[in-house]
């Protein structure tokens, strides 16, 4: 009995340290993907910049270095990172994308050198700290959520409440008539729902990735361990 029990301890500590390398692996992955993200956004901007749209499209290789690094990340990195990582630690992170940003502006790597206020510098700041947080003190789950594609009633209520608000936001702001002193636009009130709305499609578009990625992973798993039933 005791070596059963030792022999249940290396294990739990084995899938411990198994679970530890993944989620390590996934933050480096979501860091490369918010790289990715700036970066491309910034080359689209310098094509816009440089009136890349007058040229040919085989020439606006601006443009397309951009669409390519979304694309690659869009189909590939979060592919990986939403079937390794828990939901909780991937959607702090879409912040380094906004730091990796504003970086690479006050570099002049892309565009134009644009140095960031101390305002922004602060803002910067304050993402990178809260980042820090998720990543050392966030819930590491213990490897299994992966290999369940399903939803919980609540979690997709809370989904289809997010799709309803935000789609109800865009229906009501595309209106011509919704035009007030309090809805004007570049208020505060319309900053705050605005801002509300994208964060609510946000949710929803990692909880598909999230499934995505399970359905994946699963898909995967039932390939490996084909040959080692059918044996």
């Amino acid at each position: 009995e005791p070596d059963g029990a030792h022999h249940l301890d290396v294990r739990s500590r084995s899938q411990t340290d198994m679970v530890t390398d993944q989620h390590t692996l996934g933050i480096c992955l979501i860091m490369l993907g918010c790289l990715m993200s700036a970066a491309g956004m910034l080359f689209m901007k310098q094509s816009s910049v440089a009136y890349e749209h007058t040229l040919k499209p085989w020439q606006r290789w601006r443009f397309g270095i951009g669409l390519l690094l979304l694309v690659v990340n869009a189909a590939a990195v979060d592919v990986v990172v939403y079937g390794i990582v828990p939901l909780s630690i991937i959607a702090p992170f879409a912040g380094m994308t906004i730091v990796f940003t504003t970086l690479l502006s006050a570099a002049g790597v892309i565009t134009e050198r644009q140095l960031p206020s101390r305002r922004g510098a602060a803002g910067t700041l304050l993402v990178v700290a809260g980042l820090a947080c998720v990543s050392s003190f966030g819930p590491r789950g213990d490897g299994r959520a992966a290999s369940d594609p399903s939803l919980s009633p609540a979690a997709l209520s809370l989904v289809c409440a997010a799709l309803s608000f935000g789609s109800a936001w865009l229906a009501l702001r595309c209106g011509s008539a919704f035009e007030s002193r309090i809805w004007r636009r570049g208020s505060a009130a319309t900053t705050l729902c605005t801002a509300l709305a994208s964060a609510c499609f946000g949710m929803a578009t990692n909880v598909a990735m999230k499934r995505v990625s399970a359905l994946a992973s699963e898909c995967v798993a039932d390939r490996s361990l084909g040959p080692a039933r059918e044996a």
